[in-house]
């Protein structure tokens, strides 16, 4: 299967995961993980690497396809149901929050341009365009699918902060 067949299974399979409230990312158990490096050949995103001849997988990385658990001979990687936590802009990224959110917050540097925020928006409110996400306001009713779908934080609501 080619690079490209690659990704977009692994693509759809983290959109099927988020659907049925599945994994957050995915975690090896050394104890059963006999080193063939199947899992780091195929992970699409290369967040598994190897350590003293064992898989693991970096859950800032992990997009929660299941690529890795589906090609493991041993059985030796299993679904972590993990709440993620909260993102937060940078602080010279946001300087305020209130009540007039028009659609969640973005940040360019940390977007991987996987398009998985517009392929799941259910108001069809996000474009890509440069490879980016462009979210229309008037279209966006703020229900945060894109926001549970971006493997990297790059989309996100931020939280109040206390005065």
């Amino acid at each position: 299967m080619n690079k490209k067949w690659t990704l977009i299974f692994a693509l759809l399979f983290a959109l099927i995961a988020f659907a049925e409230g599945s994994a957050s990312y995915y975690q090896v158990s050394p104890e059963k993980c006999v080193g063939c490096r199947k899992c780091v050949i195929h992970c699409p995103v290369k967040a598994i690497s190897m350590e003293e001849g064992k898989a693991v997988i970096d859950p800032s990385k992990c997009i929660s396809c299941g690529v890795c658990a589906r090609i493991c001979p041993a059985n030796a990687i299993d679904p972590v149901m993990a709440k993620p936590d909260t993102q937060t802009a940078p602080d010279d990224c946001l300087e305020t929050f209130s009540d007039s959110l028009q659609t969640p917050f973005f940040i360019p540097e940390r977007c991987i341009s996987c398009a998985s925020c517009a392929k799941v928006c259910p108001e069809i409110a996000i474009e890509m365009i440069d490879g980016k996400p462009v979210i229309d306001p008037e279209k966006c009713t703020l229900c945060g699918t894109c926001v549970k779908i971006c493997p990297v934080g790059a989309l996100f609501f931020p939280e109040e902060k206390d005065s």
